[in-house]
C-alpha cells in the first residue's frame, strides 16, 4: 500500500537525534528542540502509551511499524516480520474493532525492545539530568552534560561494584522484585558513606534506574517506593528545576498505571500546585525581585535567545 511505502524512511535510525549528539550547550539546545518536535510527531493521537525511561528515536520506528502493521490488516503488506528485534509483545486480536483504533491497539502491546526490563552497570551508574521527566518519565531532551569526576561508570573499580549491584538487582528483579527497593536503600547507603559531594548525582542516578526498570516490569508500586527514597528534599535537589512538582507527577504516574486512580489524582494535584508555584518563582526572578538573590548564570544563544540549565 502507498502509505506502508511512505512509512519506510521511518523505519531508519536518526543519528541527530541520539541524545548525546551535542558538543557544547548551544548544541545541546537545538537537540532539545530537535528531541521535542520528533516526540510530537511521533506521539499517538488516540492512546498514552509514554515510555519509561529517556525518550530516544526508536519511538519513531515503533509507531512506522505500530501504523504498517494495521495498513497490513487492510490488505496491504505483512508487517508483522519487520518487527522481530524492534519491538516486543503479543500483537492483540484487532477483529471486531474499529480500524482506526488499531495502531493504538498494538501501541499499547507492543514496545521497543530497550523497554524490556533489566539492569546495566551503564544506566545504574552514568550521570544523571537535572531532569527526572527525561531520565524517568519518557519526556524528550538531550542527554546530562559532562561527566562524573569520582565513581563514572569508566571507573574500573567502581564498574565492578556496579555490576555487582547489577547482579543482585537483575536476580531480585526476576524473582522478588519487592525487594529491589531495599537493595537501593543498601547501595545508596554505600555511595553516600564516599563523603565526596557530587555523590548526590551517583545516588539519584541508582535510584532512577531502579524506578526505570520496576516501571518497565510493570511493578509500579515499587517503583514508587524507590522514588519516594528522595524525600526528604536536601542540597542539590534545589538545584533541579522544579524537583517537588517533577517527583509528584512521576509518583502520580506510577499510581495511575498501579490502578491507584483516585490517589493518582490527589498526587497530581499536588504536583500542579508544585510547579504553579515555582512558575511563580520564576517569574519573580525575571522581574528581579531583590528577596529572590542573584540570578542563574544565563548563556547567550544566536539570534538572543537566552538557555538556562
Amino acid at each position: 500500500m502507498a502509505l506502508q511505502e511512505a512509512l519506510l524512511p521511518f523505519l531508519e535510525p536518526r543519528a541527530d537525534l541520539n541524545l548525546d549528539a551535542f558538543e557544547d550547550f548551544a548544541s545541546r539546545h537545538d537537540l532539545r528542540v530537535r528531541l521535542v518536535e520528533a516526540y510530537l510527531d511521533a506521539q499517538d493521537p488516540l492512546g498514552l502509551d509514554e515510555r519509561w525511561g529517556p525518550w530516544t528515536s526508536d519511538e519513531i520506528q515503533r509507531q512506522a511499524l505500530l501504523l504498517g502493521v494495521a495498513a497490513g490488516h487492510l490488505g496491504g503488506e505483512d508487517w508483522t516480520p519487520r518487527l522481530s528485534g524492534r519491538l516486543v509483545g503479543e500483537q492483540p486480536q484487532l477483529e471486531g474493532a474499529a480500524a482506526w483504533s488499531w495502531p493504538s491497539m498494538l501501541a499499547a502491546r507492543l514496545r521497543s525492545v530497550d523497554q524490556s526490563a533489566g539492569f546495566s552497570a551503564g544506566d545504574l551508574g552514568r550521570l544523571p539530568t537535572g531532569d527526572s521527566l527525561l531520565d524517568v518519565g519518557g519526556q524528550p531532551g538531550p542527554a546530562a552534560i559532562g561527566e562524573l569526576e569520582r565513581l563514572g561508570p569508566d571507573d574500573p573499580q567502581h564498574r565492578v561494584w556496579l555490576e555487582e549491584q547489577v547482579s543482585q538487582l537483575d536476580q531480585a528483579l526476576a524473582a522478588v522484585p519487592e525487594r529491589v527497593p531495599a537493595l537501593v536503600v543498601s547501595m545508596v547507603g554505600q555511595l553516600d558513606a564516599h563523603g565526596h559531594g557530587s555523590r548526590y548525582y551517583n545516588i539519584k542516578q541508582a535510584r532512577n534506574s531502579a524506578v526505570r526498570q520496576l516501571a518497565r516490569a510493570g511493578e509500579h508500586l515499587s517503583a514508587r517506593e524507590v522514588l519516594l527514597q528522595a524525600y526528604p528534599l536536601h542540597n542539590q535537589d534545589w538545584a533541579c528545576p522544579n524537583r517537588q512538582g517533577i517527583l509528584s507527577a512521576l509518583e502520580a504516574r506510577l499510581l495511575a498505571q498501579a490502578g491507584e486512580t483516585e490517589q493518582a489524582q490527589q498526587v497530581l494535584a499536588v504536583g500542579v500546585d508544585q510547579t504553579l508555584a515555582f512558575t511563580a518563582l520564576v517569574q519573580r526572578a525575571e522581574r528581579g525581585e531583590p528577596d529572590l538573590g542573584p540570578l542563574p548564570p544565563r548563556l547567550e544563544l544566536p539570534g538572543g535567545a537566552e538557555h538556562e540549565d
